[in-house]
């Protein structure tokens, strides 16, 4: 019986798992709405509007999520664009997790480039339309110094053109 409640409590609750570049939970980057993360997570604690942009935050899961459109409200018609997970909670499909150390992402990501903004574990390109620049889809925010360096926050990124 307390096998069955486990599975039942497991199945239940929306994923923690941020799939490379491309999902956080069960929301898609790119396409995924707010409509979406609230059913997967409950009502926000937080939203804000900017112009073109919704930033909806779940105190409790250590997730915020930016929502862009460019007609219409961003909080009803936007779509996913930038999450940042700060809560040991998640972790990505290899197993990094907030609060790992540097050894071991790079373990885990062992071609994660050394950026000033954190390691860049997933790098993408934007389109030619917009410069062609690099940018990271998955990117590993550290805190510390030396030995002591570990994740601080993961946070997902789309291109402007997907």
């Amino acid at each position: 019986m307390r096998v069955l409640l486990a599975l039942a409590l497991l199945t239940a609750s929306p994923s923690h798992t941020i799939s490379r570049d491309r999902a956080v939970g069960p929301v898609r980057v790119s396409s995924g709405t707010l409509a979406q993360a609230q059913a997967a997570y409950g009502a926000p604690t937080t939203i804000a509007r900017r112009p073109n942009v919704c930033i909806a935050r779940w105190r409790r899961l250590r997730l915020s999520m930016q929502f862009l459109t460019f007609a219409g409200d961003p909080c009803a018609s936007g779509v996913l664009v930038l999450a940042t997970v700060a809560s040991r909670a998640w972790r990505t499909e290899r197993g990094l997790r907030v609060g790992a150390s540097k050894s071991r992402l790079l373990a885990l990501y062992p071609r994660a480039k050394a950026k000033p903004d954190g390691r860049w574990l997933i790098t993408r390109r934007a389109c030619r339309e917009v410069g062609g620049h690099a940018f990271p889809g998955l990117k590993a925010q550290m805190r510390g110094a030396g030995a002591q360096r570990h994740v601080a926050a993961l946070v997902v990124s789309a291109s402007i053109c997907d």
